[in-house]
């Protein structure tokens, strides 16, 4: 905590409006800055944060902010878009440090609040931690980069297994859990394997479905997933599935082999079918 005779000081300076005082930022440099800002004497702050500092411009910093550094009194004050943090669905990584005046527990929440977050804690860093816990922030902010670049987001991944469980259920009757899954736009499309004849929009789509369901019964399905992904707000599966099934009312077992390709999209509610295309053209002809 900051020393009670210093804060007392500053507060006098704030109550008289003195910001321009020379003695304002003889105290707020030891005091706040050295402390909460940057964790290096402010004679040994690198070149870019000095120079940041000097070109601060006021017309703009004060009215958003304030002119006290101890507590926003401008329009932040009460801007709040904590309700849109939900909407936010690109991996984000929020960063909380020990001694930053931002609390690193409401970063942490920040993070869970958003839809693809992840946080990284930082013991020894303030504002600007990327100088004063140098070796924690760049690997974290390295090992958060090479996890975006090569992973499929998680929510991604719970998707295609919810897919895989609705699509046993439809080839056991029940359309519905499948027909969850998919988008209620008018752009999507529905082509071969599940019918035949394309289909574009949820009105067609959804009745296709109830269709298909009245054409199988005891299914069970194997699949070879070829390959899968996201990024943002798209997603796609291409892989064979291999459905052994009775037609109803025979009892001979009936199969069908497809290649598939499936694409997703992310929307209001999470991850939803916007196209499947299946054709059982699984080997590669002769030249």
């Amino acid at each position: 905590a900051m020393d009670q005779s210093v804060l007392a000081e500053i507060q006098r300076i704030e109550a008289a409006k003195q910001y321009e005082s020379p003695r304002y930022m003889e105290l707020l440099i030891p005091h706040h800055y050295e402390q909460h800002i940057l964790r290096i004497p402010g004679a040994q702050w690198p070149d870019p944060v000095t120079r940041a500092f000097k070109h601060i411009n006021p017309k703009i910093y004060v009215p958003m902010q304030g002119p006290s550094e101890l507590g926003a009194s401008g329009k932040h004050e009460k801007w709040d878009r904590t309700a849109d943090l939900g909407k936010i669905t690109v991996p984000t990584l929020v960063i909380g440090a020990q001694h930053d005046t931002m609390d690193p527990a409401h970063m942490e929440k920040m993070a869970k609040q958003v839809r693809n977050g992840r946080y990284l804690y930082l013991p020894n860093g303030s504002h600007m931690a990327m100088y004063d816990d140098q070796q924690a922030y760049f690997e974290g902010l390295i090992r958060f980069l090479r996890d975006v670049d090569g992973a499929t987001p998680s929510d991604f991944e719970a998707m295609l297994s919810r897919v895989d469980a609705a699509q046993l259920e439809l080839q056991n009757g029940r359309p519905e859990p499948f027909k969850a899954l998919w988008s209620r736009t008018a752009d999507i499309t529905l082509s071969g394997g599940l019918g035949g004849t394309i289909e574009k929009g949820w009105d067609a789509i959804g009745p296709r479905l109830d269709w298909v369901a009245t054409q199988f019964a005891n299914g069970r399905t194997t699949r070879e997933r070829i390959a899968s992904g996201a990024s943002g707000d798209l997603g796609y599966l291409v892989q064979l599935e291999h459905i052994r099934f009775n037609v109803p009312g025979r009892t001979e077992e009936s199969a069908k082999d497809y290649r598939v390709t499936m694409l997703f999209r992310r929307e209001g509610d999470g991850w939803r079918m916007i196209h499947r295309q299946a054709d059982s053209n699984l080997t590669r002809p002769s030249p």
